[in-house]
This record gives C-alpha cells, structure tokens and sequence, in this order.
C-alpha cells in the first residue's frame, strides 16, 4: 500500500513536472515571440521611410538665379540709353568719344537727303556696340536696330542711296585690333522697315 502511494506520487510528480517544463516553454516561445513581434514593431516604428528628393529647392534656385544673373540683351541696354538721352543729346562722331564707362550715343553719319540716319550706342556692358538706323518719313521717325560693333576709324560712317528704297550703310569695325569697314546693303519700305539684303567686310 505504501508502495503503491510512492509510486502514485512520484507518478503525479512526474506528470506535474512535465506539465511544467512544457508550460515553461511554451510561455519561453510565447515571450520569445513577444519579444521578437516587439523588436519588429520597434524597428518598423524606428525606421523612418525616406522622402523622394524634390526638386523644388533647384527650380527656385534657377528661378531665382535666372532674374540676378541674366545678362541684359543689347536691346534693352540700348532702350534704356534712348530713354535716358534721347537722340537729341547724340554726340557728334568727330569729338571721338572713347570712354566705355558711361552711356553715350554717338551719331554716325546721315544719308545725302536727310531721310537716313545712323547712331551708335556706348554703354559699360558692351563697349561700342549697337547700331540705330533711322528712317525718317513724312509721317514719323522708324527706328531699326543692329546688333553690330562699331568703331571711329580712318573712314567716316557713310549712308548712301544707290536707288530708290535703297541704302548702302558703310561703317568702321575693329578685328584683332584691325580696321575693316562693313558694308550692308539694306532695302527700305513705306512703312519705315530696313530689311537687311546683304553685308561685305572689308
């Protein structure tokens, strides 16, 4: 009886004890998953997702950069001299303006006739280029712009008429520190337009 009451407890202990070991480990993996599900959340929550690369910062660099850094067309440099002088105020080719510092238009020559007139433009920006060719009708005064350099040299500005409607500008251009005279020929309208037919340098 005794033995039977051993036997029965060191079974129960037996059971009990296997119960244990395979709670205890069950609840080992439980926490072991716990803690693993724990580290993924933590990583997910860590682990920020990286942001597209914009490329607002170099359009509106560009943008910004396109305004400050521009260089202002001769168009304008000579609009802005027009504006500020007038052609009233042109200096006299002869007097041989040479300082590139300050605005200044310079009138070159004017046609035998009085109907054609050539001006050039000084200004810091582009020296001594800039050409205005004005073709004076009874109605009004038509400007026509070229975007050439000039210079004073040993032959004046000449603005002839060959034919009717038509006119042989001849002006002074330095090339490597040499004089050349450019010649366009130019064919003129009733509405005051120069179209340019054809130039030669000499």
């Amino acid at each position: 009886m005794k033995r039977s009451m051993v036997n029965l407890l060191t079974l129960s202990l037996l059971v009990l004890g296997i119960s244990g070991c395979s709670r205890s480990s069950a609840v080992e993996q439980t926490q072991t998953g716990t803690v693993e599900q724990t580290e993924t959340v933590k990583q997910a929550e860590t682990v920020e997702p990286a942001e597209p690369e914009s490329s607002t910062p170099e359009q509106t660099d560009t943008s910004v950069n396109s305004d400050d850094t521009l260089e202002q067309t001769l168009y304008r440099v000579m609009s802005r001299i027009l504006t500020d002088q007038g052609l009233d105020h042109a200096i006299d080719y002869d007097n041989g303006l040479e300082d590139i510092s300050k605005d200044a238009i310079v009138k070159l020559c004017t046609s035998e006739s009085g109907q054609y007139e050539a001006y050039g433009f000084i200004s810091s920006e582009y020296g001594k280029t800039g050409i205005l060719l004005n073709n004076i009708l009874d109605w009004g005064e038509n400007w026509n712009y070229l975007e050439e350099p000039w210079s004073y040299g040993a032959a004046k500005p000449t603005l002839e008429e060959p034919a009717e409607y038509e006119v042989l500008f001849s002006f002074t251009q330095k090339n490597d520190g040499k004089e050349v005279v450019r010649q366009i020929y130019f064919d003129t309208y009733d509405t005051g337009t120069m179209s340019m037919r054809e130039s030669v340098s000499n």
